[in-house]
């Protein structure tokens, strides 16, 4: 056996202490070396499926495998060469039949060199491609996977096609030193193999000498249908859709045969952004300086605040303000979320989503319209020396939002797809159905809503929410002129209208109280524990951010007391937040254990959240969590939601008594409300085997 020992430590003083460590242990017979191992079979030919009672979505994983070439084979470099190569090559291909709203697959891309595999030690890797369907459309995603890798088979990727992307790898290239891991990596395959995989520079190397030839000679010698396995899971609802054996066979003659899949990616087309107002390049009015490094201003026609600071990194852009959902009726709400997931979903500057994304792509840009249940605005980044395209993002998307029918249809469906879910009154659950209940539990009822929203009227809530900068607050981060950026905002995002009102609601019941609800789960071993805790607050309360301070606390203490205490848990999650219509906070403590220890390590929860409240936080924990909340990098999202909430642009101290009044109103054990999701007892009933 080899102790590998990496990082900047003394060797000698090292070595004396592991000698300490290990020289007392008895040997053993030692396993046999790799030589004498018999070779992996490769051979493939399996199709598992697998339905599921609590899978919500259907994956395909087709995969195939292969030997790989020796460490300190000269080869093993233009093989990983070649692998970055094909990775890149297939992302282009998948983009040509995931890109349209009607496609089956709706994402995924491939691995090709699976390393983490059983087999790898013994010198077998696997190219998988691992794709997200639509729900329902198993037989279609598998037929366009099978034409596609059919396609690869008989033609490969063009010489256009390898060499646009070899340029692109070669030019983003970076030669490095080797890290902790890789050098621990080489010495282990050293002891093991008597040499080592070659370094970045060699790679790059490789990778400029190997032709379209090899490139697709490769692939040919991997995608041989004999070493190919396939496994489709799927929601056991759906199995009556799942393609039979003889199906998968009539699919791979039709592959054989059917017109070639287009691999080579579409090109990259312009949105159009309409004309920008005219930029007034006179001096900017005076700043205020707020805490944080920011300059602010108010811009005069929309009344917005524009908060800019100068950083060197790249330019990130947030525009928020009250709405989202507070602005509509109760029944209207979950239509106006549609409404942002739409307007996201349906394009800008008349470009679909997909094309849109090629060109943001190819700038190293974002732009992402947003509609929560309280806010509603645009976050974007891009380049800083590309800055000024960022605002014309922006202010194309507050100004001329599209509402695409066909994305609509897409979203429209119903949400889990043809058929219907496992019904409340059956006894066996899973982990997603798990959290439905528990959040079916907790949010308070309101007013039916339209299972599917007609189009007119969402496009109509898309025009009334992105039509103004009213009230708004924008933030610009990066590496920029801070009076430029005024200039430029104040031309082209200082649009006025009318502030948003908030729809006027019921008051409605959010105080949790002790209850304890148990489900049964439908497979595993380890129970799961939710305890949650939910009241009435405002987002804009100041003390707001002192719940995150004790969220912190109360992990730390969990953690000691589950773990190193009860010995009943790996980990424990604690997560505050903060919720709209209606609004409250919600507090929740979560964690994984043996079924006979969920008694018992609720009741050591809620001993702790009782001694925090009764004798209030250490010190020691209020210092640490003071540090670590002053010190935490934000977001320009979350600097633009501090200042609607608090006015501030800079995190505000969080006082002791702040921590305490808190703690008194939150923690409150009586409050608390346990789900758990316990395995059966007993055997499985045999429809469910």
């Amino acid at each position: 056996m080899a102790i590998i020992i990496v990082g900047d430590v003394d060797p000698e003083r090292v070595a004396e202490h592991v000698e300490a460590l290990f020289s007392n242990i008895e040997s053993v017979e030692p396993a046999p070396n790799r030589a004498a191992i018999a070779d992996v079979d490769l051979k493939g030919g399996h199709y598992v499926k697998l339905g599921g009672a609590d899978q919500r979505e259907t994956r395909l994983q087709l995969s195939f495998k292969y030997k790989r070439a020796e460490p300190g084979d000269r080869t093993r470099a233009e093989e990983i060469a070649i692998q970055a190569i094909i990775a890149k090559l297939f992302d282009g291909a998948l983009e040509n039949v995931v890109q349209r709203y009607s496609a089956p697959i709706r994402g995924g891309g491939v691995s090709v060199a699976d390393q983490s595999n059983p087999a790898s030690p013994f010198g077998t890797d696997i190219f998988l491609m691992n794709l997200a369907l639509k729900r329902g459309e198993a037989a279609a995603g598998l037929s366009q996977a099978l034409t596609i890798l059919s396609t690869v088979e008989r033609e490969g990727f063009s010489e256009e096609h390898i060499e646009r992307v070899r340029s692109e790898i070669v030019r983003n290239f970076q030669v490095v030193e080797p890290s902790v891991d890789r050098l621990s990596a080489d010495l282990a395959s050293l002891f093991l193999y008597g040499r080592r995989d070659p370094g970045s520079a060699e790679v790059r190397s490789a990778m400029l000498g190997v032709s379209s030839k090899d490139v697709n000679a490769m692939l040919a010698s991997w995608l041989d249908a004999k070493n190919r396995d396939i496994i489709l899971s799927y929601p056991e609802q759906d199995g009556d859709l799942v393609p039979s054996t003889d199906q998968l066979t009539r699919f791979e003659a039709e592959a054989r045969t059917a017109p070639p899949a287009k691999l080579l990616p579409g090109p990259v087309r312009t949105p159009d952004l309409g004309a920008m107002p005219a930029i007034e390049r006179r001096d900017a009015p005076e700043p205020v300086l707020e805490d944080g490094g920011f300059h602010r201003w108010m811009l005069p026609r929309s009344q917005a605040t524009l908060l800019v600071q100068r950083t060197s990194g790249d330019v990130q852009l947030a525009i928020l303000r009250r709405g989202g959902g507070s602005r509509f009726r109760e029944k209207d709400v979950d239509a106006a979320l549609f409404a942002g997931r739409l307007v996201a979903a349906s394009g800008l500057g008349n470009l679909s989503k997909f094309e849109l994304g090629r060109f943001l792509k190819s700038r190293g840009m974002s732009v992402r319209p947003v509609v929560y249940e309280g806010r509603e605005g645009v976050l974007a980044s891009g380049p800083a020396d590309d800055w000024m395209m960022v605002i014309r993002l922006a202010h194309a998307q507050i100004t001329r939002p599209q509402c695409n029918p066909d994305a609509f249809a897409e979203l429209a469906q119903p949400p889990f797809g043809v058929r219907a879910e496992r019904q409340p009154d059956e006894t066996a659950i899973g982990p997603e159905e798990f959290s439905a209940r528990i959040a079916k539990e907790l949010t308070p009822p309101v007013a039916e809503t339209s299972a599917k929203p007609a189009l007119k009227r969402v496009c109509q809530m898309i025009e009334t929410i992105f039509d103004d900068t009213r009230h708004m607050t924008i933030v610009v981060e990066g590496n920029v002129d801070e009076a430029e950026v005024y200039a430029a905002v104040r031309a082209s995002l200082d649009i006025p209208g009318r502030p948003p009102a908030t729809a006027r609601r019921r008051p409605l019941s959010v105080q949790t109280q002790a209850k304890r609800n148990d489900y049964v789960s439908v497979s595993g071993d380890l129970a799961k524990v939710a305890i949650v805790s939910q009241r009435p607050a405002l987002a804009s309360e100041p003390d707001e951010q002192a719940g995150f301070m004790v969220r912190d606390i109360v992990a730390q203490r969990l953690h000691h007391r589950l773990r190193d205490i009860e010995m009943g848990t790996y980990s424990v999650g604690v997560n505050f937040s903060m919720l709209d219509v209606p609004e409250r906070s919600m507090f929740s403590i979560g964690f994984d254990t043996s079924p006979e220890n969920v008694d018992r390590l609720v009741t050591a929860t809620l001993e702790e959240l009782t001694r925090l409240r009764l004798d209030g936080p250490s010190e020691v924990e209020l210092s640490q969590s003071q540090s670590a909340y002053a010190e935490k990098s934000r977001s320009v999202a979350e600097i633009a939601e501090m200042w609607i909430s608090l006015g501030t642009a800079a995190p505000p101290l969080v006082t002791r008594m702040q921590i305490t009044d808190w703690i008194a109103k939150n923690l409150v054990t009586e409050n608390f409300r346990t789900f758990a999701l316990v395995p059966r007892k007993g055997p499985v009933p045999e429809a469910e085997q």
